[in-house]
């Protein structure tokens, strides 16, 4: 049955994402024709502004996707859990955990199939080996080798991707919790999103500034690597905490204090 959910839910997001992923190739291949026509015919003003177009809405576009896949998904936890769909969800033989981590399983895969088709339509609207040739130049004057940086960008990348997925835990909980009322559910969510959002910010902001200041001498002696690594690894730590407390308050208002629309 975990498995069918799984199955349900994704096939329900296909509807939006196929649509999307495919715009953002598109995108991507338009891009790649506006930028070789500018480079072709120089002296053409509407080519040149129609290019510009393009790199703006390509630009534009990859970040548009991931807000709506992303807003997509917190849409179908409220409806399919939270809401009228939420009778059928809820009279199916799994437990909790398993709804809640169907939707989570769905949510990377989506979120990790937007990333790549974004990172894919990027490089084929972009990609120049003179552009890379400049980024590599860049990179030596400041003494960093091809190693670093690949583990410097897969950190980044990791600990984004794990952000992402804890701030969707903190709308599945607010959610969850604003649901939870008799009245003005909706209204009640909002309140939830703004505390748990600000006191996440908060938290944070104490423990990073905590960081800094600890890696005080590191930043002044030039470290700025082993700095970086303990932000990372900070962040790391504290995503995996709020991620775990937002999960927990999700299936906690599941559990004892569900009240469907």
């Amino acid at each position: 049955m975990f498995w069918k959910l799984i199955k349900h839910e994704f096939g329900t997001m296909l509807r939006v994402l196929l649509p999307t992923l495919l715009s953002v190739l598109g995108l991507g291949l338009l891009t790649r024709a506006a930028i070789w026509m500018m480079s072709e015919y120089e002296d053409n003003g509407g080519l040149t502004a129609f290019g510009g177009t393009m790199i703006t809405a390509m630009i534009l576009g990859s970040i548009a996707a991931f807000i709506l896949v992303f807003v997509f998904l917190i849409i179908r936890y409220v409806k399919s859990t939270l809401s009228d769909e939420g009778y059928m969800t809820h009279t199916l033989p799994v437990g909790v955990n398993s709804i809640l981590a169907s939707r989570l399983v769905v949510a990377v895969v989506c979120m990790l199939l937007t990333a790549v088709t974004v990172f894919v339509s990027l490089f084929i609207a972009f990609y120049r080996n003179e552009f890379v040739e400049g980024v590599q130049s860049v990179l030596r004057m400041f003494g960093a080798d091809q190693g670093e940086i690949i583990s410097l960008v897969l950190k980044w990348l990791g600990n984004t991707a794990l952000g992402m997925l804890t701030s969707l835990l903190m709308f599945y909980a607010a959610f969850s919790i604003g649901f939870a009322f008799a009245n003005h559910k909706g209204g009640m969510s909002v309140v939830f999103i703004f505390a748990l959002y600000f006191g996440q910010a908060i938290i944070n902001a104490i423990i990073n500034l905590f960081t800094l200041v600890s890696n005080f001498d590191s930043l002044t002696e030039g470290s700025v690597g082993a700095v970086y690594d303990d932000s990372m690894l900070v962040s790391l730590i504290m995503n995996l905490l709020f991620g775990a407390v937002f999960y927990f308050l999700s299936w906690l208002m599941l559990k004892k204090r569900l009240n469907l629309a």
